[in-house]
């Protein structure tokens, strides 16, 4: 019997809602890392910082693929990574400004524009730039207040980074207008007690602005050169810290919790998302780039991606088992698959 003889469709749950819009082409999700270098050393940081600033002829095919998509796309989604890419800011803002040209030739396509920063460069005149740009939603990570958070997040030359990130928050606080910050706010088990300081200065500077988030996040190994030295934590363990540190928030809608629908799809997972690094290497993640399974293609200048499917296929398996662990994070799955053996050189 048809909808139309007065059978109703079936509704789809919050899970299956994202797995169709993961799989809508009318949708571009473009994670685009400027530089790869980093006026930063964190501590448990995974990069090595070995590629510099986007050179032009992957700009020119970011520019060229974001053109020829356009016509037929309801949302352009770009993610600004790094690095850090306020060191790349001239590439950030060209890319933004062709994106916003796109938008006023095909006014039916959205363009969403956020950025991962650690939040030093980014001053009241940059932000007030970036806002202008389309760039209205940041994530910021904070290892706590002072000297607390200064012994993990070091500047290159060994030097604190909280005053001057603090500073830059206080000024976002003070501009009008709509955006996003999302403070992320990373535990350990060394930290922890030094967190509740931190979750008190934003209160008290915060807590009454909806515009500003938490999310609290445990530090965890994710490879580098400190690895070994970052404390195992269980899953139970970490939910439990959550749980306490969410207590003391002023507003609980002011905590995000991206799993908390328990729908998560992480972006590696979803195939009209990529990652572009700044020589033009298409990844799917953003912390396992030494993985070979994780080099899936190259974006040439002329906009076209060459991609290597049967690699690219690796990272889909959650969207047909729904398993919602492989989806949350597809590459514990991965470890137990052999990489292909066609190899991709960088251009």
């Amino acid at each position: 019997m048809s909808a139309a003889a007065g059978v109703q469709a079936p509704q789809l749950t919050v899970l299956q809602q994202k797995v169709v819009r993961a799989l809508d082409n009318r949708i571009l999700k473009l994670t685009l890392m400027p530089t790869e270098k980093c006026n930063f050393r964190c501590t448990y940081c995974y990069e090595d910082f070995a590629l510099g600033r986007m050179p032009r002829k992957v700009v020119d095919g970011l520019k060229n693929l974001m053109s020829a998509r356009a016509p037929e796309l309801r949302v352009l989604d770009l993610r600004w990574f790094g690095g850090e890419p306020m060191l790349g800011y001239p590439v950030v803002e060209e890319i933004c400004r062709h994106a916003l040209d796109l938008r006023a030739r095909h006014p039916r396509m959205q363009v969403v524009s956020s950025m991962t920063t650690n939040a030093y460069l980014l001053t009241r005149a940059k932000f007030l730039q970036l806002l202008d740009l389309g760039v209205r939603f940041y994530q910021i990570s904070l290892d706590g207040y002072g000297e607390d958070h200064d012994q993990t997040r070091q500047r290159a030359d060994g030097s604190g980074s909280f005053d001057r990130i603090w500073s830059n928050l206080l000024e976002m606080r003070s501009v009008e207008g709509e955006f996003g910050i999302m403070l992320r706010v990373h535990f350990t088990p060394r930290n922890l007690p030094q967190i509740r300081k931190l979750v008190e200065a934003i209160n008290q500077e915060f807590g009454h602005d909806s515009r500003f988030k938490v999310f609290f996040k445990a530090i965890t190994r994710l490879g580098g050169p400190n690895n070994e030295l970052i404390e195992r934590t269980s899953e139970a363990w970490q939910n439990a810290a959550k749980a306490e540190l969410t207590k003391l928030v002023r507003r609980r809608d002011e905590v995000i919790d991206p799993n908390g629908d328990g729908a998560y799809i992480c972006y590696a997972a979803e195939p009209n998302s990529f990652v572009i690094r700044s020589n033009g290497q298409i990844a799917r993640c953003t912390v396992a780039f030494d993985d070979p399974r994780n080099q899936v293609g190259r974006l040439k200048p002329d906009g076209t991606l060459e991609l290597d499917l049967d690699r690219s296929r690796l990272w889909f398996a959650g969207l047909e088992s729904l398993d919602k662990k492989t989806l949350h994070c597809p590459l514990p799955t991965l470890a137990k698959l052999p990489p292909p053996l066609v190899s991709l050189s960088a251009p």
